[in-house]
């Protein structure tokens, strides 16, 4: 009785402790002095520079829930990927990104991740992702420019780790659907961020240089062609969770997502982009078997949100 009538956030906390037996001998004392002393710092900080006073709030926010649930922290990590170039936002992103490599190395020391079935399962994944990292080092060897090659092989370097991070520790479906919702949201974010500021800004500020240029929209992902590649899997997951979501709000919700998506890829004006969509769209008509009114309506939605987009701005069509 004493559980049932405690207040919900309460359970919520004492299940958490309880499946995180690591948790359990903290007592109240230690986390109400770190409470305080992180309160006082982020107060000292904010009188004299709020981006770094922000920067420890997220941080005291954040690393608590990378530490519980690994998977709620990769989903709320991930829209930043689409945000990482807006001006302010480049460091937290990578902040939070280390510090989910470094939770992620603890937990499969600790042997809480599913190594072991994970490698059994996805071996050929596995085989094709370690031969691309041996392809990119191994090119270094004859490379004329090292240090070209150094740099693509540190760009690699985040997805290959990000590849291991979903692999050995997302086990539900549940975490899935996270994931897949976190990485709709960045994405249809950057593109309202690169309208938005698009439309209030003439001028060349950071933020209308971080979110435009040449006048294709590139949100906050620093480049056209990159928020296009993003955009194309993030139309796909909406349109898999739209048709499968049984709520009529999730569903208005997911289509509204990809009419933005749709006219969002037409603002790149990329090419590859939109031959992606084209090819992406055919191919779920032919497999979603049983699906295909809804899958065509989907696409609909795309198109529409694209068309929006060139009938406002022909020059934009003249490109393509």
């Amino acid at each position: 009785m004493a559980a049932s009538s405690a207040p919900l956030g309460t359970r919520l906390s004492v299940t958490a402790l309880r499946s995180h037996p690591a948790l359990m001998g903290v007592g109240p004392r230690p986390v109400l002095g770190v409470a305080v002393l992180s309160a006082l710092l982020i107060g000292v900080l904010m009188a004299n520079g709020a981006v770094f006073a922000v920067a420890l709030l997220v941080a005291v926010l954040y690393a608590p829930v990378a530490f519980v649930n690994f998977p709620l922290g990769v989903a709320l990590w991930f829209p930043t990927v689409f945000v990482s170039y807006y001006p302010g936002l480049a460091d937290p992103a990578h902040a939070a990104a280390l510090l989910l490599g470094i939770v992620w190395v603890g937990t499969l020391v600790a042997g809480r991740g599913h190594v072991r079935p994970a490698l059994s399962e996805h071996r050929f994944l596995f085989a094709a992702v370690g031969a691309l990292a041996l392809w990119l080092l191994l090119s270094l060897t004859w490379s004329e420019t090292p240090g070209d090659g150094l740099f693509g092989l540190v760009m690699w370097a985040p997805p290959i780790f990000l590849f291991g991070m979903i692999v050995t520790r997302i086990s539900t479906e549940q975490h899935l659907r996270w994931l897949a919702y976190a990485f709709i949201a960045g994405a249809v974010g950057s593109v309202l961020l690169g309208l938005v500021a698009n439309g209030l800004s003439t001028s060349a500020s950071a933020i209308d240089t971080a979110t435009r240029q040449e006048g294709r929209l590139q949100g906050g992902s620093g480049d056209p062609n990159i928020l296009a590649a993003g955009i194309v899997p993030a139309i796909a997951f909406a349109a898999a969770l739209a048709v499968g979501a049984r709520t009529l709000s999730a569903r208005i919700w997911l289509g509204g997502a990809i009419a933005i998506l749709g006219l969002g890829i037409a603002a790149t004006e990329s090419r590859g982009g939109l031959i992606a969509m084209v090819i992406a769209l055919f191919a779920a008509v032919a497999v979603a078997k049983g699906r295909r009114g809804a899958i065509i309506v989907l696409a609909a939605l795309t198109l529409g949100g694209a068309a929006v987009w060139f009938v406002n701005t022909p020059s934009g069509w003249e490109r393509i």
